[in-house]
């Protein structure tokens, strides 16, 4: 911890101090959030996340066959550079984490179980609480069909049908809400 906390504050590691333990914050739940609002990570995802599933190289995520949820494919998914940067740095900071010695899981909580819907849902609630976000319903699925909104919108519902691990377009179309100002301008260039 010492070694990471040193590269972390960039000083040489005799000048950490106790103080800094608790210094620098976390990077597990910004890695999280990250690569949920990416890749539309269902809880179940979640759960099952493992280390070697990060391609930090390439940006990106590789979920094996093996391992997805609601088909046999195996699926390749993009990641936002900062996303992956983060993510790099929490896997580092993992590292020197006891609770997840024995478990090659990315994340776990506070108890070391893997995440379910239920702690994903009350992480969410209390992370808009801190940042002062009203409080409505929202899911942990919530952040799942807002990425397939968002990249079905900007790219393709092909594009994100592939970063929401679908077999069928039709599946992800249900995600996806017309943008009306989008609309609007297919319509002025119509007639």
């Amino acid at each position: 911890m010492k070694a990471y906390l040193s590269q972390r504050l960039e000083k040489p590691k005799n000048d950490i101090t106790p103080d800094d333990f608790g210094s620098v914050p976390t990077r597990k739940y910004a890695s999280l959030i990250h690569t949920t609002l990416d890749t539309g990570l269902r809880p179940s995802e979640v759960a099952e996340f493992r280390v070697s599933w990060f391609d930090p190289a390439n940006a990106r995520i590789i979920i094996p066959e093996q391992h997805s949820q609601k088909n046999t494919n195996r699926w390749v998914c993009s990641l936002r550079q900062r996303t992956a940067t983060i993510l790099s740095q929490w896997v580092d900071e993992r590292a020197t984490r006891a609770k997840y010695d024995d478990s090659e899981r990315l994340w776990l909580t506070k108890y070391g179980n893997p995440y379910g819907s239920g702690s994903l849902n009350r992480l969410l609630e209390d992370l808009c609480e801190h940042a002062g976000i009203a409080k409505r319903d929202r899911t942990w699925y919530s952040i799942r069909r807002s990425t397939a909104n968002v990249v079905g919108t900007n790219a393709s519902a092909e594009h994100a049908r592939k970063q929401m691990r679908h077999k069928q377009v039709e599946t992800t179309m249900r995600y996806i809400q017309p943008d009306e100002e989008k609309t609007r301008e297919a319509l002025n260039q119509g007639g």
